[in-house]
């Protein structure tokens, strides 16, 4: 209701604008210097209107409803991994060669298990008569695997160095090979003796 006074209230401000600007000619009557003179016009037949505003009533906030008593959730149980779901490596070495100080091992790594293992990566330590040997001057070598689906298997090289003296132990005393593969799912430790 209240727009259309105010729809009201805008038309009839137009309409005065209009006819006060409006300017008739009338078929005339000559002029001293031989033109038409004007006319002015009729006094318009409606009153002069003044445009107002009007303020708006605030608007009025919704009631709040009231709370309706209903049945409680249930809490929704969390979902255990499901059950037989595994990680289990295997780790096994499929070659050494090189010559002198320098020794280059090869290995393949399998997912046996039936879920996938995430961010999988192994570490490798090698020992000599309980002695930690150096390799290329680190305590352990890290190898980036990655994603290791189930059942699927992947091959891994690493070339390492090692000292004079150390390379000397090995060859009299043999050395022990500590792997351990890591995963976000599992860790997993290998052992490999090995002789020079």
């Amino acid at each position: 209701m209240l727009r259309k006074i105010i729809g009201a209230v805008i038309i009839i401000a137009v309409l005065a604008i209009a006819v006060s600007f409006t300017v008739r000619l009338s078929p005339g009557q000559p002029s001293q210097n031989g033109g038409v003179t004007r006319t002015p016009p009729p006094a318009s037949p409606l009153p002069a209107v003044t445009p107002t505003t009007v303020p708006l009533p605030a608007p009025k906030p919704a009631p709040t409803p009231a709370p309706t008593p209903g049945p409680t959730p249930a809490p929704v149980p969390t979902q255990p991994p499901p059950t037989g779901s595994n990680v289990a490596f295997d780790l096994v070495i499929t070659g050494v060669s090189g010559s002198g100080l320098s020794r280059t091992v090869t290995a393949r790594v399998t997912n046996n298990g039936n879920a996938v293992a995430h961010n999988v990566w192994a570490k490798m330590e090698v020992a000599s008569k309980g002695t930690k040997i150096q390799l290329s001057g680190q305590d352990y070598l890290r190898v980036e695997i990655g994603t290791l689906a189930a059942g699927a298997s992947v091959n891994k090289e690493v070339t390492f160095n090692v000292s004079l003296s150390d390379g000397f132990s090995i060859m009299q005393n043999g050395a022990t090979a500590n792997l351990t593969l890591f995963s976000d799912e599992k860790t997993q430790a290998f052992s490999y003796d090995f002789t020079a």
